[in-house]
């Protein structure tokens, strides 16, 4: 058999199985996302945020490769976050604020089969 045919054989098989093992889709990780930034904003007393667009959003996720941590995914995240602040319900700034989106977060399903984020970098 070609080599070609089996490398390309190999790649297929893999790329089903990573489908098919459930990787986090985008919307996933934009829900996780929107979630940690409401988390982050209330950890100010009075404070809060509110995500009025994800310009661009992007989200390349690939499983880990270790056995032992194979449920486990990194996601790279692109785009931009239009956000308001509040603070005691007064808006920080005029005008809402746009942000690029950059950094890795990394997922696990928790006890309840929803994913969940286990460590987010540049964030």
């Amino acid at each position: 058999m070609n080599k070609a045919v089996v490398v390309g054989s190999l790649f297929f098989s893999l790329l089903l199985t990573s489908c098919a093992n459930g990787a986090p889709r985008e919307e996933d990780v934009r829900k996780v996302v929107e979630a940690e930034l409401e988390r982050q904003a209330g950890a100010t007393p009075g404070g809060r945020m509110e995500l009025k667009d994800m310009k661009g959003f992007t989200a390349d996720c690939v499983q880990s490769a270790t056995p032992e941590t194979s449920e486990i995914y990194s996601c790279t995240l692109g785009g931009s976050l239009v956000v308001r602040g509040y603070l005691n319900d007064e808006p920080t700034t005029p005008d809402d604020k746009e942000a690029p989106l950059k950094g890795v977060m990394t997922f696990r399903k928790n006890t309840a089969g929803d994913w969940a984020v286990v460590d987010w970098e540049g964030a």
